[in-house]
């Protein structure tokens, strides 16, 4: 006979499983997004989700990325086709798609990358739902980049990526303190690992994301 599992408990490959991940009610909300927005508290973040990280908001803050980035993609094709000004549509359309794989690698594969050295290497009690959590929670100061940059003059689109690349580096950095503080001289290691990947990302974000096709 097969063996009847115990109430609450779940296997890995069912959604009972990732349910706690999901599992938030509207005080929660409120007060992660608040502490991950303002970067006078950002420190505060990381005894917000202590004990339970959540992929709930990474999964809605990234998509909602997606939609504002496909969005200005569309519109600036628009004003391109109604100004007459040479426009690459499906250039624009492929970026679409390319778009969301960039930003939900970086939210939950990354974090793979972020995981492994602290479980194994530092011993640190980060999961990989903690690291996805902040990387997810990370991109919220790109939210309003990417509808600043639809202005048509790339120079000044560097200002708000600049911008957005340092909140989420405080934001990442005030959280990853509070576990790497006492192994700062191997943690500074990984900082600096996570260093790397906030500059790619944003120069990407700057480069080819939203670097829209738009008027000249």
């Amino acid at each position: 006979k097969k063996k009847k599992k115990k109430k609450g408990k779940y296997y890995f490959y069912e959604v009972g499983y990732y349910a706690h991940l999901f599992d938030l009610d509207t005080t929660d909300v409120l007060n992660r997004l608040i502490a991950a927005s303002n970067p006078v508290i950002n420190h505060k973040f990381s005894e917000e989700i202590r004990g339970k990280p959540d992929l709930y908001l990474p999964f809605w803050i990234t998509s909602t990325l997606w939609a504002l980035m496909s969005y200005c993609f569309m519109l600036a094709t628009l004003i391109s086709e109604i100004t007459g000004s040479a426009a690459d549509t499906p250039e624009n359309y492929n970026r679409i798609a390319w778009a969301a794989i960039a930003l939900y690698s970086y939210v939950f594969l990354i974090p793979i990358i972020y995981w492994l050295p602290g479980k194994f290497w530092l011993e640190l009690p980060l999961s990989y739902a903690d690291n996805a959590c902040i990387c997810g929670y990370a991109l919220i100061p790109y939210l309003p980049t990417a509808i600043i940059c639809i202005m048509p003059y790339p120079h000044l689109r560097w200002i708000p990526v600049i911008i957005s690349l340092l909140l989420s580096s405080w934001f990442q950095l005030m959280n990853y303190y509070a576990y790497y503080k006492h192994e700062m001289a191997r943690g500074i290691i990984f900082l600096a690992i996570m260093g790397v990947f906030q500059l790619a990302f944003a120069f990407s974000m700057k480069w080819y994301f939203f670097d829209y096709t738009t008027f000249s």
